[in-house]
């Protein structure tokens, strides 16, 4: 593992233990409970994988499923923490409710059931994504979304073009995953959190420290 991947764990450890211990100033939202057990569940698969665990208990549901709809699942479930705060602040409870997933809801059911729950979501976002530009939802991430739709679609009939197998991540990728909930939790901790304290507090765990650079020099880096 890469020093840089290794500060980046120490800080999602740093950040973990910060919520933890503030977990009073944040349970009341659930998109950002969702979101902390996400990010814990990763970190520990990662800490799994680089101890070279035989099984990894994620306790998610769409493990077991193929790579294509694990690709839509995460895909959605990012969009639906944009558009929950997006909801949350405006009083739509129309969206709210219907973004309002943990991923193992959202991937609750058989791969038709899912596949349409996910076009639901996606669907809301094209007719209100003039509103949801602000909150960091993209046209490049609704296309990507949506094209990840029409090619299981287009793959589905044909099983053998689609793994049966779980698939197990690269611990680059998994970390390179674990960046973009971390981005989101971000961005949740911002619009639904008012105690500047904690903000600050939070912000402080963000930080990275390269060991390595500190060893030499005592200096710090900050990376996102």
């Amino acid at each position: 593992m890469k020093q840089s991947e290794e500060n980046f764990l120490n800080m999602v450890h740093s950040v973990l233990d910060t919520l933890k211990k503030n977990q009073s100033i944040w349970t009341s939202e659930s998109v950002i409970v969702k979101e902390v057990n996400a990010i814990e569940r990763d970190y520990n698969q990662i800490l799994g994988s680089l101890n070279h665990h035989s099984r990894l208990d994620s306790g998610v549901h769409y493990d077991t499923l193929n790579d294509n709809l694990n690709s839509i699942i995460r895909a959605t479930i990012k969009l639906c923490r944009r558009m929950y705060l997006y909801a949350r602040l405006h009083n739509d409870e129309i969206i709210r409710k219907l973004v309002d997933h943990s991923e193992s809801t959202l991937a609750n059911g058989s791969e038709r059931t899912v596949i349409r729950r996910c076009h639901t979501i996606l669907s809301r976002a094209e007719w209100t994504y003039y509103y949801l530009k602000p909150y960091k939802v993209s046209a490049i991430q609704l296309t990507r979304l949506h094209n990840l739709i029409n090619d299981y679609e287009q793959s589905h009939g044909d099983r053998s073009k689609i793994s049966k197998m779980s698939h197990r991540p690269t611990v680059s990728h998994q970390i390179t995953e674990l960046k973009e909930r971390l981005t989101i939790l971000d961005d949740l901790i911002k619009g639904l959190i008012k105690s500047s304290i904690f903000i600050s507090e939070y912000n402080n765990s963000r930080i990275i420290i390269d060991y390595r650079e500190t060893l030499k020099t005592g200096t710090e880096s900050l990376f996102r």
